[in-house]
């Protein structure tokens, strides 16, 4: 049971920040959201595929190097790479769905209610990415 405390303790502050770095855009869309359905769906393509892009390929190398700065090892670069290739085709998958959706009838709509639904979901991956972090600081020590 200690060791599960551990481990929620240096969990808890990797999920806080990170929710609540993800907040900003979640906020963002909302308020954009209350201007119309056309701008909502305009600012959800822009986060979810150009910052997304950007995001995902530091997060993916990121992830990496959290296990392998504690334990000092010189293949960084192969180990993150494919680490960051891994997380980016995961993630690209909810861009390539967000941007299928804009094939429906009605696309603003479309768009705007799967970005909500997508918004959501990202909250609770934070969660597990937090418990990543831990369990990297783990492995590495």
């Amino acid at each position: 049971m200690g060791r599960i405390k551990d481990d929620v303790g240096i969990a808890l502050p990797a999920i806080i920040s990170t929710i609540a770095q993800f907040s900003v855009t979640f906020v963002t869309a909302a308020f954009v959201g209350r201007i119309g359905e056309v701008e909502l769906a305009t600012v959800s393509i822009v986060q979810n595929v150009l910052e997304g892009f950007a995001l995902d390929v530091m997060l993916g190398m990121g992830s990496a190097l959290e296990t392998l700065c504690g334990q000092a090892l010189y293949n960084f670069v192969k180990l993150s790479l494919a680490s960051a290739i891994m997380l980016c085709l995961e993630l690209w998958y909810f861009t390539f769905v967000l941007l299928m959706v804009g094939w429906l009838r009605n696309p603003e709509l479309a768009v705007a209610a799967i970005s909500i639904c997508m918004n959501i979901e990202i909250w609770v991956l934070m969660v597990g990415f937090g418990f990543n972090a831990a369990i990297s600081v783990r492995v590495s020590n």
